[in-house]
Protein backbone atom coordinates (compact mmCIF):
# COMPACT_ATOMS: atom_id res chain seq x y z
CA UNK A 1 0.00 0.00 0.00
CA UNK A 2 1.40 3.55 -1.08
CA UNK A 3 2.36 5.36 2.74
CA UNK A 4 -0.08 8.15 3.23
CA UNK A 5 0.52 11.47 4.59
CA UNK A 6 0.07 11.97 8.38
CA UNK A 7 -2.43 14.33 9.44
CA UNK A 8 -3.64 16.14 12.76
CA UNK A 9 -3.89 13.82 15.57
CA UNK A 10 -6.95 13.27 16.82
CA UNK A 11 -6.37 12.90 20.92
CA UNK A 12 -10.31 12.54 21.85
CA UNK A 13 -13.26 10.52 20.73
CA UNK A 14 -15.94 12.85 19.68
CA UNK A 15 -19.45 13.39 18.62
CA UNK A 16 -19.61 13.49 15.21
CA UNK A 17 -22.95 14.22 12.95
CA UNK A 18 -23.87 12.41 9.50
CA UNK A 19 -23.68 8.67 8.66
CA UNK A 20 -21.04 6.93 9.47
CA UNK A 21 -18.81 4.96 6.78
CA UNK A 22 -19.64 2.00 5.51
CA UNK A 23 -17.79 -1.53 6.45
CA UNK A 24 -14.86 -1.46 4.06
CA UNK A 25 -15.07 2.03 2.97
CA UNK A 26 -11.67 3.34 1.78
CA UNK A 27 -12.48 7.57 2.95
CA UNK A 28 -11.07 7.32 6.36
CA UNK A 29 -7.79 9.86 6.59
CA UNK A 30 -4.83 10.63 8.94
CA UNK A 31 -4.10 7.26 10.56
CA UNK A 32 -4.23 7.97 14.59
CA UNK A 33 -2.02 5.69 15.61
CA UNK A 34 0.99 3.41 14.26
CA UNK A 35 4.79 2.53 13.99
CA UNK A 36 7.12 -0.55 15.63
CA UNK A 37 7.73 0.11 19.02
CA UNK A 38 5.68 2.93 20.25
CA UNK A 39 2.78 4.10 18.09
CA UNK A 40 1.49 7.88 18.57
CA UNK A 41 -0.55 10.14 16.68
CA UNK A 42 0.56 11.19 12.96
CA UNK A 43 2.93 7.87 12.14
CA UNK A 44 1.95 4.67 9.82
CA UNK A 45 3.50 1.34 8.73
CA UNK A 46 1.91 -0.56 6.54
CA UNK A 47 2.36 -3.56 4.72
CA UNK A 48 3.33 -4.11 0.98
CA UNK A 49 -0.32 -5.09 -0.68
CA UNK A 50 1.89 -7.85 -2.43
CA UNK A 51 3.25 -9.83 0.53
CA UNK A 52 2.65 -13.23 0.99
CA UNK A 53 0.51 -14.51 4.22
CA UNK A 54 3.38 -16.22 5.00
CA UNK A 55 5.96 -13.22 4.79
CA UNK A 56 4.03 -10.51 5.72
CA UNK A 57 2.78 -9.01 9.32
CA UNK A 58 0.71 -11.54 11.71
CA UNK A 59 -2.03 -8.13 12.63
CA UNK A 60 -2.04 -5.93 9.54
CA UNK A 61 -5.27 -2.98 10.26
CA UNK A 62 -6.41 -0.54 7.58
CA UNK A 63 -8.30 2.46 8.13
CA UNK A 64 -9.94 1.11 10.41
CA UNK A 65 -12.81 3.01 12.60
CA UNK A 66 -15.23 2.07 15.06
CA UNK A 67 -18.68 4.72 15.43
CA UNK A 68 -20.66 4.46 18.31
CA UNK A 69 -24.19 5.86 17.68
CA UNK A 70 -25.19 8.79 20.65
CA UNK A 71 -28.22 8.25 22.81
CA UNK A 72 -30.05 11.03 24.30
CA UNK A 73 -30.93 9.10 27.65
CA UNK A 74 -30.82 5.84 29.10
CA UNK A 75 -34.48 4.72 27.44
CA UNK A 76 -34.04 6.85 24.54
CA UNK A 77 -33.01 5.94 21.11
CA UNK A 78 -29.72 6.71 19.38
CA UNK A 79 -30.25 10.29 18.23
CA UNK A 80 -30.19 10.00 14.17
CA UNK A 81 -26.62 11.15 12.57
CA UNK A 82 -25.00 11.62 15.34
CA UNK A 83 -22.09 9.02 16.63
CA UNK A 84 -19.24 9.03 18.92
CA UNK A 85 -15.74 8.30 16.92
CA UNK A 86 -14.07 5.91 19.32
CA UNK A 87 -11.81 5.15 16.53
CA UNK A 88 -11.14 7.16 13.50
CA UNK A 89 -8.66 5.88 10.61
CA UNK A 90 -6.02 3.52 12.34
CA UNK A 91 -3.70 1.78 9.98
CA UNK A 92 -0.48 -0.26 11.05
CA UNK A 93 1.12 -3.30 10.58
CA UNK A 94 2.97 -6.16 12.89
CA UNK A 95 5.51 -8.14 12.12
CA UNK A 96 5.97 -12.03 13.03
CA UNK A 97 7.98 -11.69 16.56
CA UNK A 98 7.76 -8.05 17.14
CA UNK A 99 5.62 -5.60 19.55
CA UNK A 100 3.75 -2.52 19.30
CA UNK A 101 2.79 0.27 22.08
CA UNK A 102 0.03 2.17 21.67
CA UNK A 103 0.47 5.69 23.60
CA UNK A 104 -2.01 8.18 23.58
CA UNK A 105 -3.83 9.98 26.49
CA UNK A 106 -7.05 8.53 28.30
CA UNK A 107 -10.20 8.77 25.92
CA UNK A 108 -8.37 8.62 22.80
CA UNK A 109 -9.53 4.91 21.81
CA UNK A 110 -6.70 2.95 22.64
CA UNK A 111 -8.97 0.29 24.60
CA UNK A 112 -11.91 -0.06 21.68
CA UNK A 113 -8.94 -0.58 19.33
CA UNK A 114 -7.80 -3.57 21.40
CA UNK A 115 -11.47 -4.57 21.27
CA UNK A 116 -11.30 -4.41 17.83
CA UNK A 117 -7.91 -6.19 17.27
CA UNK A 118 -9.08 -9.10 19.40
CA UNK A 119 -12.75 -9.59 17.58
CA UNK A 120 -14.55 -8.83 20.28
CA UNK A 121 -16.46 -5.80 18.57
CA UNK A 122 -16.41 -5.38 14.80
CA UNK A 123 -15.27 -2.23 12.72
CA UNK A 124 -17.40 0.18 11.61
CA UNK A 125 -15.46 0.66 8.48
CA UNK A 126 -11.74 -0.83 7.16
CA UNK A 127 -10.86 -3.80 8.17
CA UNK A 128 -7.88 -5.80 10.57
CA UNK A 129 -6.38 -8.36 9.23
CA UNK A 130 -4.78 -11.68 11.23
CA UNK A 131 -2.42 -14.13 9.29
CA UNK A 132 -4.08 -12.77 5.81
CA UNK A 133 -7.36 -13.40 6.99
CA UNK A 134 -10.28 -10.62 7.43
CA UNK A 135 -11.84 -11.09 11.27
CA UNK A 136 -14.96 -9.80 10.76
CA UNK A 137 -14.85 -12.53 8.16
CA UNK A 138 -14.69 -15.12 10.76
CA UNK A 139 -17.08 -17.18 12.85
CA UNK A 140 -18.32 -20.70 14.59
CA UNK A 141 -15.21 -22.83 14.41
CA UNK A 142 -13.07 -20.14 12.85
CA UNK A 143 -13.48 -18.01 15.53
CA UNK A 144 -13.38 -20.30 18.17
CA UNK A 145 -9.52 -21.22 16.86
CA UNK A 146 -8.92 -17.36 16.36
CA UNK A 147 -9.53 -16.86 20.28
CA UNK A 148 -6.78 -19.32 20.82
CA UNK A 149 -4.26 -17.82 19.01
CA UNK A 150 -5.25 -14.34 20.13
CA UNK A 151 -5.44 -13.46 24.14
CA UNK A 152 -5.98 -10.25 26.43
CA UNK A 153 -4.12 -9.13 29.39
CA UNK A 154 -6.28 -6.60 31.14
CA UNK A 155 -5.80 -3.56 32.70
CA UNK A 156 -7.41 -4.42 36.00
CA UNK A 157 -6.90 -7.83 37.54
CA UNK A 158 -9.58 -8.03 40.45
CA UNK A 159 -12.25 -8.00 37.35
CA UNK A 160 -10.24 -10.21 35.33
CA UNK A 161 -10.47 -13.51 37.37
CA UNK A 162 -13.65 -14.65 38.88
CA UNK A 163 -13.84 -14.25 42.46
CA UNK A 164 -15.49 -17.56 43.22
CA UNK A 165 -12.69 -19.50 41.21
CA UNK A 166 -9.11 -20.16 42.76
CA UNK A 167 -6.22 -20.21 41.16
CA UNK A 168 -6.03 -23.74 39.93
CA UNK A 169 -9.34 -23.20 38.19
CA UNK A 170 -9.08 -19.58 36.84
CA UNK A 171 -6.12 -20.78 34.97
CA UNK A 172 -7.51 -23.67 33.32
CA UNK A 173 -10.27 -22.54 32.94
CA UNK A 174 -9.42 -21.98 28.65
CA UNK A 175 -7.57 -24.87 28.50
CA UNK A 176 -11.25 -26.60 28.91
CA UNK A 177 -12.52 -24.14 26.98
CA UNK A 178 -10.78 -25.32 23.72
CA UNK A 179 -10.80 -28.98 24.97
CA UNK A 180 -7.24 -29.33 25.87
CA UNK A 181 -5.89 -31.70 27.29
CA UNK A 182 -6.69 -33.99 30.44
CA UNK A 183 -7.66 -33.30 34.03
CA UNK A 184 -3.93 -34.16 35.08
CA UNK A 185 -2.58 -32.65 32.02
CA UNK A 186 -4.30 -29.54 33.06
CA UNK A 187 -3.17 -29.50 36.52
CA UNK A 188 0.50 -29.98 35.88
CA UNK A 189 -0.21 -27.02 33.09
CA UNK A 190 -1.30 -24.61 35.29
CA UNK A 191 1.81 -24.99 38.26
CA UNK A 192 3.99 -24.83 35.51
CA UNK A 193 2.40 -21.36 34.73
CA UNK A 194 2.13 -20.16 37.82
CA UNK A 195 6.48 -21.28 38.20
CA UNK A 196 6.65 -19.50 34.77
CA UNK A 197 4.99 -15.69 36.39
CA UNK A 198 7.49 -16.75 39.71
CA UNK A 199 4.57 -17.66 41.71
CA UNK A 200 6.49 -19.96 43.95
CA UNK A 201 5.93 -22.16 45.19
CA UNK A 202 3.35 -23.06 42.76
CA UNK A 203 1.23 -25.31 44.43
CA UNK A 204 0.69 -22.56 47.58
CA UNK A 205 -1.39 -20.61 45.27
CA UNK A 206 -3.54 -23.03 43.46
CA UNK A 207 -6.35 -23.34 46.08
CA UNK A 208 -6.17 -19.08 46.78
CA UNK A 209 -9.03 -16.99 45.76
CA UNK A 210 -8.45 -13.81 43.86
CA UNK A 211 -9.21 -11.48 46.95
CA UNK A 212 -6.27 -13.55 48.85
CA UNK A 213 -3.95 -12.25 46.36
CA UNK A 214 -2.29 -8.83 46.21
CA UNK A 215 -2.68 -6.54 42.98
CA UNK A 216 0.71 -7.42 41.45
CA UNK A 217 0.71 -11.28 42.10
CA UNK A 218 -2.98 -11.16 40.62
CA UNK A 219 -1.46 -9.52 37.46
CA UNK A 220 0.43 -12.21 36.93
CA UNK A 221 -1.95 -14.60 37.01
CA UNK A 222 -3.54 -12.68 34.36
CA UNK A 223 -0.54 -13.37 32.50
CA UNK A 224 -0.29 -16.28 33.42
CA UNK A 225 -3.67 -17.03 32.33
CA UNK A 226 -3.86 -15.15 28.76
CA UNK A 227 -0.35 -17.34 28.30
CA UNK A 228 -2.41 -20.89 29.19
CA UNK A 229 -3.49 -21.61 24.92
CA UNK A 230 0.11 -20.55 24.41
CA UNK A 231 -1.37 -17.50 21.95
CA UNK A 232 0.52 -16.10 18.79
CA UNK A 233 -0.76 -12.61 19.76
CA UNK A 234 -1.55 -11.32 22.91
CA UNK A 235 -2.90 -7.82 23.82
CA UNK A 236 -2.00 -5.81 26.90
CA UNK A 237 -4.53 -3.42 27.54
CA UNK A 238 -2.67 -0.87 30.05
CA UNK A 239 -1.41 -3.92 32.31
CA UNK A 240 0.03 -2.18 34.97
CA UNK A 241 -1.55 1.18 35.18
CA UNK A 242 -3.65 -0.29 38.18
CA UNK A 243 -0.45 -0.95 39.92
CA UNK A 244 1.78 0.49 42.75
CA UNK A 245 4.35 2.08 41.08
CA UNK A 246 6.73 -0.68 43.22
CA UNK A 247 5.93 -3.59 41.03
CA UNK A 248 5.19 -2.21 37.67
CA UNK A 249 9.03 -2.77 36.97
CA UNK A 250 9.00 -6.28 37.75
CA UNK A 251 5.61 -7.07 36.00
CA UNK A 252 6.93 -5.76 32.54
CA UNK A 253 10.37 -7.27 33.02
CA UNK A 254 8.70 -10.85 33.09
CA UNK A 255 6.62 -9.66 30.33
CA UNK A 256 9.74 -9.10 28.08
CA UNK A 257 11.33 -11.82 30.14
CA UNK A 258 8.93 -14.34 28.49
CA UNK A 259 8.30 -12.46 25.11
CA UNK A 260 11.97 -13.15 24.60
CA UNK A 261 11.50 -16.80 26.04
CA UNK A 262 8.87 -17.74 23.05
Amino acid sequence: MPRRKPGPARARARPMGGVPPRRGSRSAQDPVTGGRAVARPGSVTQAPAEASVANGPLVAAEAVQKYFPLRRGLFARAAPGEYLRGVDGVSFALPRGSSLGIAGESGCGKTTLARLLLRLITPTAGRILFDGVDLSALDGPALLAFRRRAQLMVQNPYEAINPRFTMEQALAEPLVIHGIGTREDRLDRVIAALAQVNLRPADAFLDKYPHQLSGGQLQRVGLARALMVDPIFLVADEPVSMLDVSVRAGVLNLMKAIARAR
